[in-house]
């Protein structure tokens, strides 16, 4: 149950990328995220896994944590509105009102 929630929260979110929502990053973070590409680089020639993962600019690393930080915040408003849903009507909201639930969230976030 919880991947029909996952799959329709991400479902609203390419709505909204596609309606012009942008994926941004608080541009002060970008000299630590190189520098934490940097240490990866490292690592990676000693064979070692970095915290940003090869082919993975510092930017595109931060708009990942943007991204995350918006699944997990929109998935949360789902599951609440998803409990309500089951409590008021004794059975498991089907997929098309967990959509519904998530693009309701993501406008609310506007």
């Amino acid at each position: 149950y919880h991947d029909h929630i996952d799959n329709a929260v991400i479902d609203a979110m390419l709505e909204g990328a596609e309606a012009g929502d942008r994926l941004g990053y608080a541009w002060y973070l970008l000299p630590l995220a190189r520098a934490m590409k940097g240490y990866s680089m490292l690592l990676n020639a000693f064979g070692k896994v970095g915290p940003v993962p090869e082919g993975m600019n510092a930017a595109a690393a931060l708009r990942h944590q943007q991204f995350n930080q918006a699944h997990c915040a929109l998935k949360e408003k789902v599951l609440q509105q998803a409990e309500a849903f089951h409590q008021q009507n004794g059975y498991r909201a089907p997929y098309w009102e967990l959509v519904r639930f998530a693009r309701e969230a993501r406008e609310s976030k506007r």
